[in-house]
Formats: C-alpha cells, sequence, structure tokens
C-alpha cells in the first residue's frame, strides 16, 4: 500500500506538461499522494472488502497510458476521480455485481446496534443508515464532496452533472441527514429513536 500521505502538488498545467514527456517521476507523484483516497473512494463504490487497489491500480495505468493525449478542461483531481470510477465500474461490471452504487446493508429490524449505549456511536451509525439512504447519485454526490472533499465544479465533472445540480443533490443530502438526527434527538436518545413508545 502506498502511503498516500498529502503532498503539495505542481499546478495542473505542470502535472500535463510532465506527463506528456513521459516523466514518471510525476506519476509517482500522484500516486503517493491519492493512492490511499481513490482505495476508500473505491471501497465504497465495490461495497466490498478487497479489489480496490487493484482498482486504483488500473486507474493509474488508464492515466498513464492516455498521458500523451492528455487536454483537460477541468481539474487533475478531477480528471484522475473519474478515470478511477470509471474503472471502479468495470470491475463491478466484469464481478457480475447489480447492487446500487454506494449502498451497504442495512442492519436486520429490530436487532440492537452492537454499541448500544455509547451515544456517539449510535448517532454515527443513524448517519450512516441516512446516507445509505440517499438516492444512488445524491449519496455519491454528498461522498465526494464530504469525504473526499471535492468542490461542487469537482464532483461536476466527476458525475458528468452541471454544478447547480451538484449543490441541489447535496442540500438535499443535508437535509436528509439533518431529519435523520433531529428524530433521534426528539425520541430523547439514540437507542430510542423510531421506536413506538412503551404501552401505558
Amino acid at each position: 500500500m502506498y502511503p498516500g500521505s498529502p503532498l503539495t502538488l505542481p499546478p495542473d498545467e505542470e502535472l500535463i506538461r510532465r506527463f506528456q514527456a513521459s516523466d514518471e517521476s510525476a506519476l509517482e507523484l500522484l500516486v503517493t499522494s491519492y493512492w490511499q483516497r481513490l482505495a476508500r473512494f473505491v471501497e465504497g463504490i465495490l461495497d466490498e472488502e478487497g479489489g480496490a487497489d487493484d482498482v486504483v491500480q488500473e486507474a493509474f495505468i488508464r492515466l498513464w497510458m492516455r498521458r500523451k493525449e492528455l487536454r483537460l478542461e477541468g481539474s487533475f483531481r478531477a480528471f484522475l476521480y473519474t478515470l478511477t470510477r470509471n474503472a471502479a465500474i468495470d470491475e463491478r461490471r466484469r464481478s457480475g455485481r447489480r447492487k446500487t452504487l454506494w449502498t451497504r446493508a442495512d442492519p436486520p429490524a429490530g436487532q440492537p446496534s452492537p454499541l448500544a449505549g455509547a451515544e456517539a456511536s449510535e448517532l454515527q451509525a443513524v448517519a450512516d443508515a441516512a446516507i445509505a439512504a440517499l438516492p444512488p447519485r445524491r449519496r455519491e454526490v454528498f461522498r465526494l464532496g464530504r469525504t473526499e472533499g471535492l468542490s461542487y465544479k469537482e464532483i461536476a465533472e466527476v458525475m458528468g452533472l452541471s454544478p447547480q445540480t451538484v449543490a441541489n443533490q447535496m442540500s438535499r443530502a443535508l437535509t436528509e441527514l439533518h431529519e435523520a438526527l433531529d428524530q433521534v434527538f426528539k425520541n430523547g436518545s439514540p437507542g430510542t429513536s423510531g421506536r413506538d413508545p412503551p404501552p401505558p
């Protein structure tokens, strides 16, 4: 696994020039800076253990193979996430999986959280469930923005949307997340959220 520690990257124009000149140090710079973040991003798409590193490697291979004709209209970061997202979707298709993008299995109804009694953990579980319940596109916008730190413009480039659509989806995602958490507090505690009150 590459360390993935944040590095100060040169401007996009310089990166493109170095790639077009087949400067392998430019590739190594991106690999070191982005590997772990991209692997985490891919894990959410595949929704399974393993396979993320192979997908990220494939994305960097595609990037290197296309280095001569690189012509970016947006940011290099957005282009890299787009390549990685496409590679991850291809992997899902190859593996025969047809699960909804970004979904995570919900816990069985009626079963308490393994961390019941720890309010912070329960609140996190409620938040995770609310995020998992978002429509696929809205969920991906939320994760790209809040987990990966991409700007609205970059998310728009990655997903092929308009920045306004991204802003709308993010606003709705945050509203639904807040509503889920508000419901918890209205019920008194995370452990009792969504349950009927006991009979008198």
